[in-house]
């Protein structure tokens, strides 16, 4: 049985809305922050429920083929970018295999989906933005950014 706390070794296979790679442990389904389909890890559970549990990267025992140096040096803080440590090619599978699995276990349509329409430029640009301003207390000076992952701190 998993428990918190516990180290697990786990093969991701895929990845969920939201930027999580999720691998099975025992029968559980395992999500995983920063991971990447094929990679081999041994994570730490953090959270347990039922049917899932949530852990963090301990250790890469075997980087997936698709695992690429992400562009951003704010990718860990910022959060504004979940899979940058994806391989482009592999992000648009992903995507496309989400709204088909979505498509057929919520709506119970069983639909092929197309091929998602890649783009010539994959950074450096935002399809939605929205930047929080915030005063100093001190200086009162105006600060612009975003959030910090799973915050309101500003970044």
């Amino acid at each position: 049985m998993v428990e918190i706390n516990q180290i697990v070794k786990v093969k991701i296979d895929s990845l969920a809305y939201g930027g999580e790679g999720v691998g099975k442990v025992d029968g559980l389904a395992l999500f995983v922050e920063d991971s990447a389909p094929q990679d081999i890890l041994n994570v730490k559970i953090t959270y347990r429920k039922n049917n899932f549990a949530r852990g963090e990267i301990v250790e890469i025992l075997e980087p997936s083929p698709y695992r690429v140096k992400p562009e951003c040096a704010m990718v860990k803080v910022c959060g504004g970018c979940n899979w940058q440590h994806i391989e482009y090619a592999e992000q648009l599978k992903a995507k496309r295999q989400m709204v088909e699995d979505n498509l057929r276990r919520i709506g119970q349509i069983d639909a092929e989906v197309r091929e998602v329409l890649s783009s010539d430029r994959i950074y450096n640009y935002r399809c939605k933005i929205q930047n929080p301003v915030q005063q100093t207390e001190v200086s009162k000076r105006l600060l612009l950014g975003y959030y910090k992952k799973g915050t309101h701190e500003l970044v």
